[in-house]
């Protein structure tokens, strides 16, 4: 009997569906489908595919890349995923892909190139964001609103550019947590990076780092505040290693912390250079007449420099209208260059500011300059008593100011360097005022000469007070000048943000992992003795900390033989 095998063949047709990566290109080629560099759509038909984005993010990341070298002009704001946002554990990333330039995305008028509201934890990288023509008052780059960060981690902005944007090149609302602002530009905007605080919450543990802000602009064409980075009523970010380039004809406020719950910030290593008018350099304020807590915000290792053409209020380092807990806000280790009116100083009923081994250099002696200062404007507290200077490094480009009254006490009178000392109790144990010798200051190169006054004259910080010993964990006189690891922030490598770096009196250094009170944890272990071992900021090369935010290191002699012995 003969069989017949019959074999039946399903041809199954697959519509090319779109996955984890999408690409965008300015003109739409192959099948628009998005899912090839070959096959690229335009936003148009990127944006009809946010709701199969949006349920992506419930498993996986999600690419959005955009084609190098294209424009991408929008008609009205890009609402990237869309207007409604549930919580999502995966991230999207909008970045760019290809040669040639950075994407540019352009608008011509209007209040927001990008909005991103509630629960969406997005990665922009390698963009360029500007408005054509002149923007609109009241402009926004990227506009983030009201997000409770996830497992994901929040707002990162990497690398991007930003420019011709009247009001905020990068605006964070209400409860928006763990934002990364890393390695941007921003040039001919009106604000860099602003947290905006609502009744939802603050922005908490952001980290801003490697920005670049220049001609940030105030009163002029934008009409805006001129803020390089602003936080307001957030705690727990880390400001460290932002340049302002500040060339416009009427800035303001280069770096600040405003508002009246912000606790723990840190304000490290941050340069303004070339300012051509300035308010203030690190300002912390609170803008409620003292009637609240805003405290344990740290400066230090900041270099301030060319406030010097300020038509008034030529400020570097200030902590204003602040009734803080008993750690207070401390200023140390700082360099201030040619500025114009006030050097370093707490005003309008203030209490426990600390400012310790700055170097403040005023352009020259006149009128109403101060070198540091106590102000109150009668705003109903008074300025408190326990404001605390020492081993601060002062002079002025017109010589020695002693004899000048540009040191102002609490009760608003002028005083002499020897009356400061001596009537008004500070800077007891300062140094005479003298040059410091910088390198080459016209460069902006503020490190030490051979010879400084500045050298070996700072002050340790605190002491050890536990028995003699070794280990991670150890009991100081005042933990108020150290900070640890905020939360898990990371930065944008994934690398957690270290905590203050520390140099022990016997040699030793180390980072601060977590400070709580007086007891400071370290990441790796150390030996101390007993109210001998001191501390510092790291480094130290010295027998003493520095004056100042470069300490000095002894220079190799050019005849020296490294690594050759002679038997």
């Amino acid at each position: 009997m003969r069989k017949t095998l019959t074999i039946i063949c399903f041809v199954l047709l697959v519509t090319p569906a779109l996955g984890a990566d999408y690409y965008v290109a300015s003109t739409a080629v192959g099948s628009e489908d998005c899912s090839s560099t070959g096959d690229a759509c335009t936003l148009t038909t990127l944006d009809t595919n946010w709701s199969t984005i949006r349920t992506s993010l419930d498993s996986e990341d999600v690419n959005v890349n955009l084609k190098r070298g294209d424009t991408f002009t929008l008609s009205a704001r890009w609402a990237v995923l869309g207007d409604t946002v549930t919580d999502k554990t995966y991230r999207l990333y909008i970045k760019d892909y290809g040669s040639g330039d950075k994407p540019k995305i352009r608008r011509a008028g209007g209040t927001e190139l990008i909005r991103l509201n509630e629960n969406s934890n997005v990665t922009f990288e390698n963009l360029d964001l500007a408005f054509t023509g002149t923007p609109d008052n009241g402009s926004r780059g990227i506009d983030w609103k009201n997000d409770d960060a996830n497992g994901a981690g929040g707002l990162h902005i990497i690398t991007c550019d930003f420019s011709n944007i009247d009001y905020y090149a990068i605006a964070i609302h209400g409860d928006s947590d763990y934002p990364i602002i890393q390695g941007n530009t921003f040039t001919d905007v009106g604000n860099g990076l602003y947290t905006i605080n609502a009744t939802s919450g603050s922005s908490d543990y952001g980290y801003a780092a490697d920005n670049t802000c220049t001609n940030m602009d105030w009163g002029n064409v934008f009409g805006s505040d001129g803020h390089c980075i602003a936080i307001t009523d957030a705690s727990y970010w880390v400001v460290e290693d932002n340049t302002s380039y500040n060339t416009a004809s009427a800035s303001y406020i280069n770096f600040i912390n405003t508002g009246s719950t912000g606790v723990y910030t840190v304000w490290r290593r941050n340069k303004t250079l070339g300012a051509s008018e300035i308010h203030g350099h690190v300002v912390a304020y609170q803008d409620n007449n003292g009637t609240a807590s805003s405290y344990g915000h740290l400066v230090y290792q900041n270099i301030i420099e060319n406030t010097s053409t300020a038509s008034s209020y030529g400020t570097a380092i200030v902590f204003m209208n602040m009734e803080p807990a008993s750690i207070g806000n401390r200023a140390f280790n700082n360099t201030i260059y040619d500025v114009e009116d006030y050097g370093i100083g707490a005003r309008d009923d203030n209490n426990r500011a600390y400012f310790y081994n700055n170097i403040v250099w005023t352009d020259g002696i006149t009128s109403g300059d101060r070198l540091a200062y106590l102000y109150d404007r009668d705003l109903g507290g008074g300025m408190g008593s326990d404001n605390y200077f020492s081993k601060n490094l002062y002079y002025s480009g017109s010589g020695d100011p002693s004899a000048a009254a540009v040191w102002v006490d609490e009760g608003g009178t002028a005083r002499t360097w020897a009356a400061w000392k001596a009537t008004s109790g500070y800077d007891t144990d300062s140094p005479t005022p003298a040059d410091p010798l910088f390198t080459l200051a016209s460069s902006d190169d503020f490190s030490l000469s051979e010879g400084s006054p500045a050298i070996d004259t700072g002050t340790w910080l605190t002491t050890i007070s536990d028995a003699a010993g070794s280990g991670t964990s150890f009991t100081v006189t005042d933990g108020a000048w150290f900070h640890g690891t905020f939360g898990s922030m990371v930065d944008e490598d994934g690398n957690a943000v270290a905590g203050s770096p520390i140099a022990l009196s016997n040699g030793q250094t180390a980072v601060v992992s977590s400070v709580t009170g007086n007891t400071i944890t370290v990441a790796s272990s150390v030996t101390w003795t007993q109210n001998v071992t001191t501390i510092a900021l790291s480094p130290v090369y010295g027998t003493a900390p520095d004056i100042g935010a470069v300490e000095y290191e002894s220079p190799v002699p050019s005849n020296a033989i490294q690594g050759v012995s002679i038997n």
